[in-house]
């Protein structure tokens, strides 16, 4: 472990990316903390204000995470990290079982307050269709990811509405969307298709 941490630069920044919303986003490793952070600032250039948006090492803390009592903070999977397109609402996916079955938060960027809402037994994949509408993908029996839904932000997961849905099994479905968000991408695939 020591060897292999030698070779790693711990404190280390991805490259900002600029958003249509006016910010720029990038991640941050820390030494000594196991999971990244996702931060944005505006793009008036590095002397603008950092804002952490998400620090996935504090996750495992937060009360909706505590009260499942089925998680574990050991198996604490942050799986997408997704801002709707205005910047006013990030989504991010999390699993706490090792199950790889995650749950979708909403998480408002104008106060900083998790939502109560969230969307349960999804593949992780968020992809935001406008301000109030996001896309994710529903798993199986078989836990294979096989269908896209769309949600709208502060409505019931019931009321939901599936866009796509692959019965072969052999296949996994996928989702996001275009860089510019003007197209929402489908994807099947198999290890041979």
């Amino acid at each position: 472990y020591d060897e292999m941490l030698s070779h790693v630069q711990e404190d280390d920044d991805t490259h900002p990316s600029p958003a249509a919303d006016g910010f720029e986003y990038w991640s941050r490793t820390i030494k000594g903390k196991s999971f990244r952070q996702y931060l944005r600032r505006a793009q008036a250039g590095v002397d603008a204000e950092e804002m952490t948006i998400l620090d996935v090492n504090a996750v495992p803390s937060m009360p909706f995470f505590a009260e499942n009592d089925k998680w574990d903070a050991a198996q604490c999977d942050v799986h997408a990290v997704e801002v709707s397109p205005a910047g006013k609402t990030l989504a991010y996916s999390v699993d706490g079982s090792g199950y790889e079955t995650y749950v979708i938060r909403l998480k408002s960027l104008d106060t900083g307050v998790e939502r109560d809402e969230q969307i349960e037994g999804t593949a992780g994949q968020v992809a935001w269709l406008s301000e109030s509408v996001l896309a994710y993908v529903r798993l199986d029996a078989q836990h294979r990811p096989f269908q896209v839904w769309t949600h709208t932000v502060g409505t019931a997961q019931a009321e939901d509405v599936m866009i796509y849905e692959d019965l072969d099994n052999m296949f996994n479905v996928n989702c996001w969307t275009t860089r510019d968000g003007s197209l929402l991408m489908l994807e099947s695939e198999s290890k041979e298709t």
